[in-house]
């Protein structure tokens, strides 16, 4: 089979790697690449928040991306505009380009750490069982740390969403107060400072995602006004799974059970769209106390250039 790599064109290319991820997932019935929500979010907000306008472009620049008879093969990716971990999303029936992608990660994604070149991968564990022996003939190591996981919960039927007197659940769709939204999701997230804060035209950027939708960015009001706890949820129909990113609780509203709250009506809106699954990209006690359970594991590798 002939392959040939091209270059990233935002406008061709990007609805192309979503539907390649999610056709790559259906396909061999486990998480080997990244999802589409993360695809979505990386691009969409991670990118832009850490790097503005200007990042995206950066971003862009170093994505690789391989074909097969016109079809995508594989993408090497990160999730910020700079360098740092190389994100390796293959399809295995094209197995005989990965070490080219390595060779593009080494080349476009290495940075220098205690005092000499290094480059980072990120794959998760299926990967790693069918390809763990080529990434260690390459020179790279895997690492010792704990791994991040990907958990996931069965949509089997309608949750109870249950809330204190007096608070409500809603959604972007209800009410757009970005500004409001952008504050419970910088607060939940440690940053006090407003200037930490992603700004209104990065969330309104997060919004222009193709897979975003604002019934699905859901939010709880406390009775005072304020936004009191959040997440985005993810749809995937193509899987039927839907996947939480990000979800968070404004530190003054925590204990109350608003983050369970909002992720139940958040599996009801997926359930009416078909989806059998929901995903999380965490191990947290939290989420396995709702019922989710650590199913996908993402392993990274560096090697010493």
């Amino acid at each position: 089979m002939a392959y040939r790599k091209i270059r990233y064109d935002p406008s061709r290319d990007f609805l192309r790697v979503r539907d390649f991820l999610a056709s790559t997932t259906r396909r061999l019935g486990t998480l080997f690449t990244w999802d589409i929500s993360r695809w979505n979010y990386a691009r969409h907000f991670v990118v832009p928040y850490r790097g503005g306008r200007e990042g995206i472009g950066t971003w862009e620049d170093r994505l690789g991306i391989w074909e097969a008879d016109g079809a995508i093969a594989g993408v090497v990716n990160g999730e910020i505009p700079g360098p740092g971990i190389a994100f390796l999303q293959l399809d295995p029936r094209h197995e005989a380009i990965l070490d080219d992608m390595l060779s593009h990660a080494e080349q476009r994604f290495a940075m220098n750490r205690e005092g000499r070149p290094r480059v980072t991968i990120a794959v998760h564990d299926p990967f790693r069982d069918q390809f763990g022996d080529r990434l260690a003939a390459r020179g790279f190591q895997p690492s010792a740390g704990e791994p991040e996981w990907m958990s996931e919960r069965p949509i089997c039927g309608l949750e109870t969403v249950a809330l204190p007197p007096r608070f409500n659940l809603r959604s972007m769709a209800d009410n757009d107060n970005v500004e409001a939204r952008r504050t419970v999701l910088g607060l939940a997230f440690g940053h006090a400072d407003p200037a930490e804060w992603v700004t209104p035209e990065t969330y309104r950027e997060l919004q222009r995602a193709p897979d975003y939708r604002k019934d699905l960015d859901l939010y709880v009001v406390a009775p005072d006004g304020a936004f009191a706890a959040c997440c985005i949820a993810w749809h995937d129909p193509a899987n039927r799974v839907g996947t939480f990113e990000p979800v968070g609780t404004h530190p003054a509203y925590r204990r109350l059970g608003l983050g369970r709250a909002v992720i139940m009506e958040g599996i009801n809106r997926l359930a009416a769209l078909g989806a059998t699954r929901a995903w999380v990209g965490s191990g947290q006690a939290f989420y396995g106390a709702i019922g989710f359970a650590k199913k996908y594991k993402e392993i990274i590798w560096e090697k010493r250039l």
